[in-house]
């Protein structure tokens, strides 16, 4: 009975470390997609604005 139940708990430990590795590269994927749409854009309009700026300007 007793090694029953530690071979359950290891399965059930195993179990829970795969469904948290794979939350994990999940959350890294959509952290990457928001990186790309929303902050690099508007990086890019801070630079090339300030450069079209002064190149009008001047």
């Amino acid at each position: 009975m007793v090694d029953a139940l530690k071979h359950l708990v290891v399965s059930l430990k195993d179990e829970r470390f795969s469904y948290a590795e794979k939350k994990a590269h999940e959350v890294s994927v959509k952290v990457l997609i928001s990186l790309v749409l929303l902050i690099f854009p508007a990086i890019f309009i801070v630079i090339f604005g300030h450069i079209a700026i002064n190149f009008i300007v001047n």
